[in-house]
Parts: structure tokens; C-alpha cells; sequence
């Protein structure tokens, strides 16, 4: 495949896995080939490229002579996603704690810093500034395979809507994520893993109680 392609097929895939895990695209919905094409304005291959892609993530069921279907989530598999989530962007932070190299630090502090500083900007910046430190202890734990445990969940659950949550509560999370830099830079990995696992409380259990409803 040419990187032309490549590109086109990140793009259609992208774009349809957000309307998937936003809600958009419902659970049995559909989805023409024919009709992706003319959206977004692409040949047929890539749009068959990005299905499978989505098919192997689970999102969508590839039925043999009918097409390729939104999966049908289950509720209970949906709170179990985002309950996941919580764990392991907690046993990031303990990993951070035991693995972090002084200058990922400086730079996580730094980055923490400076969502203190957002939290009394626009809930644009501030949701900038908080991708921006999770980004950092994602690195400075230095553990592929938590990264890619999380990538796969992320992949198939609607963890930016987790995070919009912070919005309502920006000071109140600025200030764990100031406990928690302090707990990494002491090396203290259970207060680490204790405060990351208030934060995701914080963001979320309104979408897990949602869920529960």
C-alpha cells in the first residue's frame, strides 16, 4: 500500500472510531463502504482497510455477505473499559515512581505545573495542559506494555469523554496532579498509585455511575 493510501486509511479509520466509541455510530448501524467512500471522499481500498482495522479492535463485525456492522457493546463491557482504564493509568503512576530518570521528572513537574496554571484558564487549555502531563508520565513510566495495554483500551472505550470530566473539577485535580509529581519525585509508589487512583475517580465515576444507572 502506497503511504498515500496509508494516510487516507488512518484518516477514514479515525474518523470512524470516534463516531463509534462517541455514541455517533449505534451499536448495529451499518456501514457502507460505498457511502464511507463518498464521505470522506476516498476510493473503496483504504475505506476496506480501515474496517479491518476497526474490526480488529472489536468495534465493528465484518459479516460475510452482508458488510460490516457497529458492534453492539454491552453496557457491563463498557463500565468494565473505563473501570480498567482507571487501573492502568494508576499502575502507570507506580511505574513512573520506580522508573522515572530525574530529567522525565523535571519535565513532569514542569508540565505539572503548568496545569496548575490552566486550571484557571479555558477548559480548552486546561484539557491541553492535562493530555499534556499524562502524555509525560506515559514516558517516564517506560513501560511498553502498559502503554500498549492502554492504547488497546483506548482504542475501543471513550476515555476523552473521561477526561472532559476534569472540567468540572479543574483546581481539585490540579492539585493531585501537584501530590502526585511530589510522590513520583519521592519515589513513594504507593501514595503514587493511591492519588492517580483518586484522580480517575475524579473523572471517572460520573460516567461509571451513568453506566450503572
Amino acid at each position: 500500500m502506497t503511504e498515500i493510501a496509508m494516510n487516507l486509511d488512518e484518516q477514514v479509520r479515525e474518523a470512524l472510531r470516534g463516531k463509534i466509541i462517541a455514541g455517533e455510530l449505534a451499536g448495529g448501524f451499518h456501514l457502507s463502504e460505498l457511502k464511507i467512500s463518498k464521505e470522506y471522499n476516498v476510493s473503496r481500498t483504504p475505506v476496506r482497510e480501515a474496517l479491518c482495522a476497526l474490526a480488529a479492535d472489536g468495534l465493528i463485525e465484518m459479516v460475510p455477505h452482508r458488510g460490516a456492522f457497529v458492534t453492539e457493546i454491552p453496557v457491563d463491557i463498557r463500565a468494565d473499559q473505563i473501570h480498567t482504564y482507571t487501573l492502568f493509568m494508576a499502575l502507570i503512576a507506580r511505574q513512573t515512581s520506580e522508573n522515572g530518570n530525574i530529567e522525565l521528572l523535571l519535565d513532569l513537574e514542569t508540565a505539572s505545573q503548568s496545569l496548575s496554571d490552566a486550571a484557571e484558564q479555558d477548559n480548552g487549555v486546561f484539557l491541553e495542559a492535562l493530555s499534556n502531563v499524562n502524555a509525560m508520565l506515559r514516558q517516564a513510566a517506560n513501560s511498553p506494555t502498559l502503554h500498549d495495554a492502554l492504547t488497546m483500551v483506548e482504542r475501543r472505550t471513550d476515555t476523552n469523554r473521561v477526561w472532559e470530566q476534569a472540567i468540572t473539577r479543574k483546581k481539585e485535580v490540579a492539585e493531585h496532579y501537584t501530590k502526585l509529581v511530589k510522590a513520583i519525585k519521592q519515589h513513594e509508589t504507593n501514595e503514587a498509585e493511591v492519588v492517580m487512583r483518586a484522580i480517575m475517580e475524579l473523572v471517572a465515576e460520573p460516567i461509571l455511575s451513568t453506566l450503572k444507572a
